[in-house]
């Protein structure tokens, strides 16, 4: 039983980097193509990193293990204030993280996808991979919406309700931000067309299948 080579998780589309390269042979004296290594893999994150920089991305430090589970290869820190803000205290403050992957695909190439962090008091949830916002809620203190809500207990109950409705729009944001730069830095944009009953799958360019979807030839 076969699978479909490329496999995302939050990603909108499989925003895929190529497996060919050039190499010179020798003994044709020219460039001919030829199947992409690790060493050519890495170089590619390099690039994709040096791209992302401008879009506020940093780099994680570190080797990469280029494999379907992925490796986390970019980051991006967003601080966003709930409430009242404070000089002087970090109560209220929560970091959005915006986290890029390389997965690598069951048979050849590879492919960026995402997932956004939130960071609250030193304790980390993935919202998009396992945990909801219900759980992250939950995980926070009455004290921190005491303080966030301007030492106020009964405002604390009212905002631990807006809470959520918060959180939800900034995961939206930063999901789309997060979605865009993958396409932005891969070097094409696919679709799964279907995948046939012995687990392999067809890919088309995404802007060939929107093509297809307006009868445009």
């Amino acid at each position: 039983m076969s699978c479909p080579n490329f496999s995302k998780v939050n990603a909108l589309n499989y925003y895929v980097v190529s497996d060919i390269t050039t190499r010179y042979d020798d003994e044709r004296e020219e460039e001919v193509e030829c199947i992409k290594d690790s060493f050519d893999y890495d170089m590619d994150l390099e690039f994709a990193a040096e791209d992302a920089k401008e879009k506020g991305f940093e780099a994680e430090k570190g080797s990469y293990n280029i494999n379907m589970e992925g490796c986390s290869f970019l980051k991006k820190d967003n601080y966003e204030v709930f409430g009242k803000k404070w000089s002087d205290r970090w109560w209220n403050s929560i970091k959005f993280i915006e986290e890029i992957f390389a997965r690598g695909g069951y048979y050849s190439g590879m492919l960026y996808d995402w997932d956004i962090c939130v960071s609250v008091n030193g304790e980390k949830f993935y919202l998009c991979d396992y945990y909801s916002t219900e759980d992250f809620i939950e995980a926070i203190s009455e004290e921190w919406f005491y303080y966030a809500s301007n030492e106020n207990e009964g405002m604390a109950k009212i905002q631990r309700k807006n809470f959520e409705k918060w959180v939800n729009k900034l995961i939206t944001k930063f999901s789309e931000e997060a979605d865009s730069l993958c396409e932005y830095i891969c070097d094409e944009t696919l679709v799964c067309g279907g995948v046939f009953s012995n687990g392999e799958a067809v890919y088309y360019k995404a802007d060939t299948l929107r093509g297809k979807a307006n009868n445009i030839e």
